[in-house]
């Protein structure tokens, strides 16, 4: 019983950290492109955090190619082609210079 409880323990302080990485992802996201929450389901999936890993503003979305777009495993052509746009109009207020691809 000692075993379990410290496993569950373990779990819920998992999760309670994942849950807090989370929300934070959710804050920064409100600030740099918060349209992207409205194109996804999961702004966890694997595909959103390496598309914010190399494009991490809605501004470098936007110039990026929308070929590397594309290359993002688990990133449909409609969704890349959705997100190029809505980058495009974004209202975020960062700005950075980023390379292009």
């Amino acid at each position: 019983m000692v075993l379990l409880r410290e496993v569950a323990g373990r779990l819920q302080a998992q999760v309670k950290q994942s849950t807090q990485a989370i929300n934070r992802l959710h804050n920064l996201l409100a600030r740099v492109f918060p349209e992207l929450a409205t194109l996804t389901d999961d702004i966890a999936a694997g595909w959103v955090l390496r598309l914010l890993d190399e494009y991490p503003t809605a501004e470098r979305i936007a110039g990026a190619q929308l070929a590397c777009l594309k290359k993002i495993p688990h990133l449909s052509t409609e969704q890349a082609q959705a997100l190029h746009q809505a980058a495009g109009q974004s209202v975020a207020t960062l700005r950075a210079r980023w390379p292009k691809c």
